[in-house]
């Protein structure tokens, strides 16, 4: 006698979808996001988050319970936010800031698209990361090797 199958909302449930190549429910989808991380943190993962910012003033009583979303402000208070985390992450754990400075670019890229940012400012000029380690270009550099390879 086969036994019964695990129902939706467990992980054995989203396993079996996946191997009849089913489309997954959300339930099961859940159970599988909820199993990933309790198996992650039993393995010893950080679940930290990335950087601990101070704590922002509670919003206002008489703020409306819905507020329309100003799309520009709200990228504008997020790039602030990254850059206090980088700050912050400088100090504490510079490997933390790559995933940052990466959130900083993807802030930058859709500013620029909105037109609030001029692209110029929001990408970097194109340099060389040694012209100030060899004296700003004043030292002449050897041609490339030729290619190595055999006829």
């Amino acid at each position: 006698m086969a036994r019964p199958l695990a129902p939706c909302g467990t992980f054995s449930a989203y396993k079996r979808h996946k191997s009849r190549g089913e489309t997954v429910d959300a339930a099961c989808r859940l159970a599988m996001n909820t199993e990933t991380t309790r198996r992650k943190n039993a393995a010893g993962a950080d679940p930290s988050p990335v950087v601990t910012l101070p704590a922002a003033a509670p919003p206002a009583t008489d703020a409306p319970a819905f507020e329309s979303i100003d799309a520009e402000k709200e990228l504008l208070d997020n790039l602030r936010l990254v850059k206090l985390a980088m700050e912050a992450a400088a100090v504490s754990d510079p490997l933390k800031c790559a995933q940052l400075s990466k959130r900083r670019s993807e802030l930058l890229n859709e500013l620029t698209q909105l037109g609030m940012v001029r692209a110029s400012a929001a990408k970097p000029a194109k340099e060389d990361p040694f012209d100030a380690f060899l004296g700003g270009g004043n030292v002449s550099r050897m041609p490339a090797a030729p290619s190595r390879k055999s006829s």
